[in-house]
């Protein structure tokens, strides 16, 4: 079995988010329960709902995006896919196509299923380069998939 998502899937997966919810969260709170007199009311609240909006749109993103990654592994016949805590086992005939798409300045590959599975219809993932390069070209009935 062969991991064909990268190492970093982890980051950006949990710790990134992580880290931004709870340091933007944190900062978000102590702003808005903080007492500064001095400053202007108006242009105070202003700033406080663009920072209260930036983190509630962080979260929403990283729900939309990153916290849907999954890590996946290949061997000769089966893909699988797994969120860190269960593990799916898809053959390649359950797979219908693959895709690439830019997310942050890193690839992120989309495969879509024939069926619901697991994680459902579809998941994506992180590739690692080299390892899903190299995989893709050693296995020609995934490379047909690829659109």
């Amino acid at each position: 079995m062969n991991q064909i998502s990268s190492s970093w899937s982890l980051f950006w997966k949990v710790f990134f988010p992580t880290f931004y919810l709870v340091f933007f969260g944190l900062g978000n709170l102590i702003f808005w329960l903080s007492n500064l007199e001095n400053y202007d009311q108006s242009e105070l609240l202003t700033n406080k709902l663009i920072f209260g909006l930036a983190f509630v749109l962080g979260a929403l993103l990283f729900s939309r995006t990153l916290w849907k990654l999954k890590r996946v592994d290949m061997d000769d016949q089966y893909v699988y896919v797994s969120n860190y805590f269960k593990t799916a086992k898809y053959s390649f005939d359950q797979i219908e196509r693959i895709t690439e798409n830019k997310f942050l300045s890193r690839k992120i590959v989309r495969v879509y299923l024939t069926g619901k599975g697991v994680f459902g219809n579809r998941f994506g993932f992180v590739p690692d380069r080299v390892r899903y390069d190299h995989f893709f070209k050693a296995h020609e009935i995934l490379s047909q998939l690829y659109r």
